[in-house]
């Protein structure tokens, strides 16, 4: 769960942070708040946050959402904030497959999130997907694209698991306790994810990025173009680069 109670002491930092390295880009191109859990901040945090930024010559502003924390009100907000994409977690339609990797949301509130972010408004949304999970089939997964291809997203990212030293998951699987796809059943998933995203519409544009025409991210395909940009916040990395468009990744 988020710790709140730091939460003000951590847009202070951010604002600091900005003011001090602000003339390390131009105006940026694009905003990106992601980590996963900016959704979590209180909206008048995150309206400080957009103060400090200058958006002016911003045609990308990207917030990353948890499910959990979308609510009708939120939605709402989220429609008038200076956001014009949403990237919500979902991973899987699978609740067994969401326990097993410690989500705090279900199947149903993912789409519950989803529907509520389009009844606001929201035009331009991508949702995320992991694949190769605990206890994932090539079945399960083929039900949780069709799932998602259902609530009608603009975009997709979905990535193969990836089980780092140190995570808990890393750890249930040298103890033996963690059972998750062969190589070979990943590999059958993420053919499928080619194949039935091409079959609705999607482009694939990146190793694992698929948008629908006019929908591609423009922050990310910065990343591949070696656009400069600015990172701000802990663990948040930075790229100086030549060319002249920047973006910022809170």
């Amino acid at each position: 769960m988020p710790r709140m109670e730091k939460a003000s002491e951590f847009v202070d930092a951010l604002e600091r942070e900005y003011r001090a390295r602000r003339n390390e880009i131009v105006e940026p191109s694009t905003v990106y708040l992601g980590g996963g859990t900016p959704s979590a901040l209180p909206t008048d945090l995150l309206e400080r946050i957009f103060s400090i930024i200058p958006l002016e010559n911003a045609k990308e502003i990207t917030m990353e959402v948890n499910p959990e924390d979308i609510t009708e009100r939120f939605a709402d907000w989220i429609a008038q904030s200076p956001v014009n994409r949403v990237s919500m977690g979902v991973q899987s339609l699978n609740d067994e497959e969401l326990t097993a990797i410690g989500r705090r949301h279900s199947a149903s509130d993912a789409i519950r999130a989803a529907e509520m972010l389009r009844s606001a408004g929201i035009s331009n949304l991508s949702l995320d997907l992991i694949f190769g999970l605990p206890g994932q089939t090539v079945g399960s997964w083929q039900d949780t694209l069709a799932g998602v291809i259902a609530l009608n997203p603009q975009h997709l990212s979905a990535y193969a698991l990836m089980l780092e030293p140190g995570t808990r998951l890393w750890a249930k699987q040298k103890a033996g306790t963690l059972s998750v796809p062969s190589e070979q059943e990943v590999a059958t998933m993420y053919a499928h994810l080619c194949s039935i995203t091409a079959n609705n519409g999607f482009e694939h544009y990146e190793i694992s990025n698929f948008a629908k025409k006019g929908f591609r991210s423009v922050h990310n395909s910065s990343y591949w173009d070696l656009t400069p940009y600015l990172g701000l916040g802990p663990g948040a990395h930075s790229f100086d680069g030549t060319t002249p468009d920047h973006c910022v990744i809170i």
